[in-house]
């Protein structure tokens, strides 16, 4: 029972989106992140969120400790309930909760439809079909408004970008298809040099994709960590 980790919603990543639209003065009833909000005191051209799906901390104590990843480390923080891919980008998509936005796992059942679907890409769980009409569409039952529309609705001044890989489903209208982290850093360092103010949500689905295929230890996992890592530390450097 020790090794339980239960999640924190002073010190999760529920508020660290809540201290960015804070940020940008959207109206949020949840706490911000109280490191994060000290370093958003000061004025930024673009902020630039860059989300690794399912890269926590015990992979990066493994494969790379003493690494850029670890070097520049001030917090340690917490997933959501359910801990899911779908529950947590929800979360990263929204500023709610879970149990707010009814995005809670990756497959659910709609008794509207009469089958389950997996959420995040529309399709049905058990025969694949992807659904691209309007006749199944599960954001028509559960939906939210993205943090986009709502960091552009109070910050008109801002430009919100989304990069994702292509099978991702858009939530922004400035929406760039990524499907490897080149592309990702070298979408985010194109935005960054544009003369706008900028917000970029960045999300790559690894290493959960090489986790589930493989494990934690494995050569492919750890390929793509330390791989990662110098194309961010590169990113960074240039900025």
């Amino acid at each position: 029972m020790n090794n339980i980790i239960f999640p924190d919603y002073e010190n999760s990543i529920l508020n660290l989106i809540n201290s960015i639209l804070k940020y940008y003065h959207v109206e949020t009833k949840y706490k911000g992140l109280d490191i994060l909000d000290k370093i958003l005191q000061r004025k930024y051209k673009n902020i630039v969120l860059i989300v690794l799906d399912g890269m926590g901390e015990h992979i990066i104590n493994h494969i790379s400790p003493n690494g850029f990843f670890k070097k520049h480390q001030i917090r340690k923080i917490t997933s959501v309930f359910p801990s899911t891919t779908t529950a947590a980008m929800t979360t990263y998509y929204s500023g709610k909760p879970p149990i707010e936005t009814g995005w809670i796992a990756w497959s659910q059942y709609f008794k509207e439809y009469g089958r389950s679907i997996d959420v995040l890409p529309n399709r049905d769980s058990y025969t694949g079909e992807v659904y691209k009409d309007a006749k199944i569409n599960v954001q028509e039952l559960i939906q939210y408004i993205s943090i986009y529309d709502q960091i552009e609705e109070t910050s008109k001044e801002v430009k919100a970008y989304e990069i994702s890989p292509s099978h991702c489903m858009s939530r922004s209208k400035r929406n760039i298809n990524a499907n490897t982290m080149g592309i990702l850093c070298d979408s985010i360092e194109a935005i960054c040099k544009n003369t706008d103010e900028n917000f970029i949500l960045a999300y790559n689905d690894e290493p959960d994709g090489l986790l589930h295929k493989y494990d934690c230890e494995s050569s492919e996992v750890k390929e793509f960590i330390l791989e990662t890592e110098k194309k961010i530390e590169n990113l960074y450097n240039k900025f």
